[in-house]
């Protein structure tokens, strides 16, 4: 490798002159997905795919011959989860945009990952973390960084993985080889993970209901479209409503406000928004200004002529709190619609402005942050949400951070996986057989009781000694159960894992046998096949 000599000493790799490109790899037919899918029916899928690599992969058919068994419908795969025994490994090839396409070198790859994405009537979604925590299908706006964190100053960087706020993201590692031709190719490659689970607190996330969280708002102090860091206050983000018609900034702020955390409607009446309701009561609307006016005057008329109703200054809270079902439904239907660069109208404030002095803005963008906060601990107790439901159609997209000879770094996108789906845990077409032995009856009676241990209190056990004689049984049928022990003893009493498996086995054929008159279900239930000794 052709390397640079830094300030401090250090090797640096030589910058990447030109563009590169994501493809599938080469052993692939013309025209298949820029990134491949492969199955492996072992836990050592990683060594497999590197020994496949080597061992001419143009000519093991193996390799996608598992396409046309897992399909879950015309044109769509159907992907086994680890819980089937079943891995997934996605692969594309790096090259330089230049002719005859070489392999792109594993040092100009600063990093290289892929996210999953799902398809819905509205568009496509990501599955977004905030401070490390699942927030669910979130929408998606271009194709933008799906590291949001890189677009935070140098200095603020290097944040745990614990607090990333951003779209989950799967690493692709680098991986040189050489085809049957001697060519040198450039693989990326990974697993491609088919957990997750978010939490039904979580924002919605099926419709525009869903916004970004608090620290990648646009306004106030966002980061949005300002890689350096927050941009000093001046009156144009002062100016957030001018005659009834809310700035983009504050209108993404509205449905924060709105969808997530409910203000202005109904359940929004939460102790957990006192915080915000106490900020918002400190920005107050005001007459239209005339023009002409610097930004000194301008806030000096807004602090004079402050817009009143029922005698007294209208606030943002107080606006919100005075929304009836029609209003409502007009503010609601506004943010949903419009796009999120451009301006809604308020409803009952056609003739309002407002202006946001720095200190309130700063006031609301702590309250927004200890909001968020609180929300985010309410997941921790809830019932979790599965990540793939049973009729969602995904596709995987790969993308490169190439080191440039300008210092930076460019972003290249490649191209889709083909669509999938992935299994349930219980779908039958996608479970592997497991093989269990069974004890003989000749096991029963082999060695001491000491599979399973309890721990059972002193009530406990005077109830179960009672039922260990005939007379025992039938008096607890009548609900004559025996005292406890005078002695008042605890007891630590050991099964046989034998005798548990085979009671286990005889209820279960008895529940089948009984439901079995209801459903008719035994020639599908169990398959008994001769084993030859």
């Amino acid at each position: 490798m052709v390397a640079l000599a830094s300030p401090a000493g250090r090797a640096l790799p030589r910058p990447h002159r030109g563009e590169a490109l994501l493809r599938a790899p080469w052993y692939e037919a013309p025209g298949s997905p820029g990134l491949v899918l492969h199955r492996y029916l072992d836990e050592e899928f990683v060594e497999r795919f590197r020994q496949d690599l080597e061992d001419r992969p143009e000519a093991n058919a193996a390799l996608s011959a598992w396409r046309a068994e897992d399909v879950a419908g015309p044109g769509l795969l159907k992907l086994r989860r680890p819980i089937h025994r079943a891995f997934h490994i996605a692969a594309c090839e790096a090259v330089c945009d230049r002719p005859g396409l070489p392999a792109l070198g594993p040092e100009h790859i600063a990093a290289a990952g892929l996210v999953i994405r799902r398809r819905t009537r509205l568009g496509e979604q990501g599955w977004m973390l905030a401070n490390g925590l699942p927030l669910g299908w979130r929408p998606l706006d271009g194709e933008g960084d799906p590291e949001t964190w890189r677009r935070l100053p140098p200095h603020r960087q290097g944040r745990p993985p614990s607090a990333y706020t951003g779209e989950e993201v799967r690493p692709l590692h680098p991986l040189l080889v050489r085809d049957s031709g001697g060519r040198l190719r450039c693989i990326l490659f990974g697993f491609l993970s088919l957990g997750g689970e978010a939490l039904p607190t979580a924002p919605r996330s099926d419709g525009p209901l869903s916004g970004p969280p608090p620290e990648e708002l646009p306004w106030p102090f966002g980061l949005v479209n300002h890689p350096s860091g927050p941009p000093s206050w001046s009156i144009e983000a002062e100016r957030q409503v001018a005659r009834g018609l809310a700035a983009p900034a504050l209108a993404a702020l509205l449905r924060v406000l709105v969808f997530r955390f409910q203000l202005g409607l109904p359940e929004g009446v939460a102790p957990a928004n006192d915080g915000l309701w106490a900020a918002l009561d400190g920005i107050a609307f005001s007459r239209p200004a005339p023009g002409g006016l610097s930004a000194m005057q301008e806030r000096t008329h807004a602090a004079t002529h402050p817009l009143l109703r029922d005698g007294r200054p209208l606030t943002l809270a107080g606006w919100l709190r005075r929304l009836d079902g029609a209003t409502r439904d007009t503010l609601i239907g506004a943010l949903s619609n419009a796009a999120p660069t451009a301006s809604v109208a308020l409803p009952g404030l056609a003739e309002a402005s407002l202006l946001v002095p720095e200190g309130h803005a700063s006031s609301l963008r702590a309250a927004l942050s200890l909001r968020g906060a609180a929300a985010l601990r309410q997941l921790d107790g809830a019932l979790p949400v599965p990540r793939f439901g049973r009729e969602d159609t995904c596709v995987a997209r790969p993308f490169l951070r190439v080191r440039c000879e300008d210092g930076c770094e460019r972003l290249a996108w490649g191209g889709e996986s083909a669509p999938f789906r992935v299994a349930l845990p219980f779908d039958p077409d996608a479970t592997r057989p497991v093989l269990i032995q069974m004890p003989s009856l000749a096991d029963l009676r082999r060695g001491a009781a000491r599979g399973a241990a309890f721990a059972i209190p002193r009530d406990v056990m005077a109830k179960l000694s009672g039922l260990r004689s005939k007379d025992g049984a039938a008096g607890a049928l009548k609900g004559e159960m025996p005292a406890e022990s005078p002695l008042g003893l605890d007891f630590i009493c050991s099964f046989s894992i034998p005798v548990i498996t085979l009671c286990a086995l005889i209820l279960l054929m008895i529940v089948i046998n009984l439901f079995n008159l209801i459903f008719w279900w035994l020639p599908w239930v169990i398959i008994c096949l001769p084993l030859p000794r």
